[in-house]
């Protein structure tokens, strides 16, 4: 279930959503942030993809708390509501109270962009549905910057759903495809992979991050580490992912990778 975990979630959102009338307020009233918060994204998308007049339900949608994961359903919501049109979701989620949950709303959009496994079945009519890595490639080369590193860190998916487990071809994928931040960002999208498919193969997940070039290991460590503190919904800072290496050279350049 690991790896589709996220996307049961939410469905169980949508569902959530229909059996409370549509009311928002009342799907949250019990929260549970597990599996990557996948719930709250499920209840928060479709209420905004059949708005009236989204640009003024988003700012409304997560009040009074108006925090991050909230702000990441947003943006599946608003690429949904715009039918998968790029240009109009930025803008959308550029409307957000700040540049913080401008980059959040950035992830929701391009996590159901790009993730097919969240994405794939509610975007399956959609002729702007990225399909494949050179399309994937292409939207991230034109994307702004406070939304490019986002959009590259959720690349790794369309090849990993094409091609699950390989691991090996989506680290030259990357490193074949990009350098500077977008590479960074490209492997850390990797790491974040590793452990949201394996959570249980720490040690292996390592191994693959070990083999990505003495400069990008310490990008691919934090990657595992974003999602593994994910995984435990805060509970576990993203550093104590390296207590699960059995391999000690692996541990240790974890831990390097974090300071």
């Amino acid at each position: 279930m690991s790896g589709i975990c996220h996307a049961v979630a939410h469905d169980l959102g949508h569902a959530t959503l229909d059996l409370n009338g549509g009311s928002v307020a009342k799907a949250l009233s019990v929260r549970n942030d597990v599996c990557g918060g996948g719930f709250v994204h499920g209840v928060i998308e479709p209420a905004l993809a059949g708005s009236k007049d989204i640009a003024r339900d988003l700012l409304s949608v997560c009040a009074p708390a108006q925090d991050g994961s909230c702000w990441h359903g947003v943006g599946h919501g608003v690429m949904l509501s715009s039918e998968y049109n790029l240009a109009r979701a930025t803008k959308l989620c550029r409307e957000a109270p700040n540049d913080y949950l401008v980059a959040r709303c950035g992830e929701g959009i391009f996590m159901q962009l790009l993730t097919l496994d969240e994405g794939g079945a509610h975007s399956a009519g959609s002729e702007n549905r990225v399909t494949n890595p050179t399309q994937a490639a292409k939207v991230c080369h034109s994307e702004t910057p406070i939304f490019a590193d986002t959009c590259w860190f959720y690349t790794p998916t369309v090849w990993l759903q094409l091609h699950p487990d390989d691991w090996v071809g989506v680290v030259r994928w990357c490193l074949a495809n990009t350098h500077g931040d977008a590479r960074a960002a490209c492997l850390k999208g990797v790491g974040s992979r590793l452990v949201k498919y394996h959570p249980d193969r720490i040690t292996e997940g390592a191994r693959i991050c070990a083999r990505v070039g003495d400069r990008n290991v310490p990008d691919c460590f934090r990657g595992m580490g974003s999602y593994w503190s994910v995984h435990w919904k805060g509970a576990k800072e993203p550093e104590t992912v390296c207590h699960e290496i059995s391999d000690t050279e692996l541990g240790r350049q974890c831990r390097a990778a974090f300071g």
